[in-house]
This record gives C-alpha cells, structure tokens and sequence, in this order.
C-alpha cells in the first residue's frame, strides 16, 4: 500500500507536466484552426494566392510560430528563372509580411528535389492537389507539407492536425495515389 502512494505521488507529477508539454505541442496547430474557422481563411487558401502571384512550384509549406505571430511559411522554386522563393504570410490575416528571393546557381543546389519539380510542371499535379486528395478522406489542418524524391519516387509528404493528433500521409506524384505513413 505505501509503495502504491509513493508511486502515485511520485508519477502523479510527471505525468501531468507530460501531458502538459504535450497540449503546448498542439497549440499552435488549435490555434491556427480556430484562425481559419473564424476567418474561412487556411492553408488551402494561402496555397492558392501564391499559386496566383507567383511562377514555379510549391516545394515546401509550414505553419510556424515567429516571435509570437502565427505563420504560414511557404517556398516556391522556380526553374525556368532560376529562383527559390521564401515566403511568409501572417496565418490570421493572410498578408505578405516578407519574401526572400535567392538565386539557384551552378553546381550547387540544395534542392534535391529538380526531377519531382520537372515531373510537376510536366504533369499539372500541385501541393493544392494533393492537399485535396489528403483532406477528401482524412479531414484535419495542414500543418506542413514538402516535395520530396524518396528512392525515385516523387511524392508529397503531408502533416495533418487532427482531433486523433498528426497524421502524416504521402501522395504519389504520378499516380496521385494516397499512401498513409504509419508509426512504431
């Protein structure tokens, strides 16, 4: 019985800092629903205005938190211009707040994704596309999104927020198909 209440007294504690730091983690991601229930503005939407104002593709999207600001950041490379773009959006009120425009030159590159970009320009496929196939049967808040090119094969990698927690899931760009990631 007393190893029993030590036990509770000694865990009690931990567990509720754990849980704790665990509700922090998902914050951000509640508040940035809350945003888009009350503004109907989202990650779909920030998606869409960058697709309009600027030429490339949508190689990478992430919601973030600077200096207590909400943020949608999202990267466009360019290839026909030799440019990647930065760029970041405030998440409540959908503005421009900065852009950093970089030159991709020579040799060195640090996008490895060129083929999976090369296979979107040629396809017509988008992170908006696989956003949507994403959201048809997985409801939930996107709270990053990346191009990437896994052994040969060009895909989306997608992060939802959801009730349940994150969900990650992987779109294949050539057959659009939707394939869960599943953890340990």
């Amino acid at each position: 019985m007393k190893h029993n209440l030590l036990a509770a007294c000694l865990l009690g504690p931990a567990l509720l800092l754990s849980a704790g730091a665990l509700a922090e983690s998902h914050e951000s991601e509640a508040v940035a629903q809350l945003i888009e229930q009350r503004h109907q503005q989202g990650p779909k939407q920030i998606l869409e205005k960058v697709t309009e104002q600027y030429t490339g593709v949508i190689t990478n999207f992430e919601l973030d938190d600077q200096q207590g600001v909400l943020v949608y950041q999202v990267e466009v490379i360019d290839l026909a211009n030799n440019v990647k773009r930065h760029l970041v959006y405030d998440a409540q009120t959908t503005l421009f707040i900065s852009g950093k425009e970089t030159a991709m030159t020579g040799w060195f590159n640090d996008n490895q994704n060129i083929t999976a970009i090369e296979e979107i320009q040629e396809t017509g496929f988008s992170m908006i596309k696989a956003l949507e196939i994403v959201q048809s049967q997985h409801p939930g808040f996107l709270v990053d999104a990346e191009l990437e090119n896994k052994k040969g094969i060009n895909l989306f990698e997608i992060e939802l927020a959801t009730p349940e927690g994150k969900q990650n899931w992987l779109v294949d760009i050539s057959t659009q198909d939707l394939i869960p990631v599943y953890r340990k």
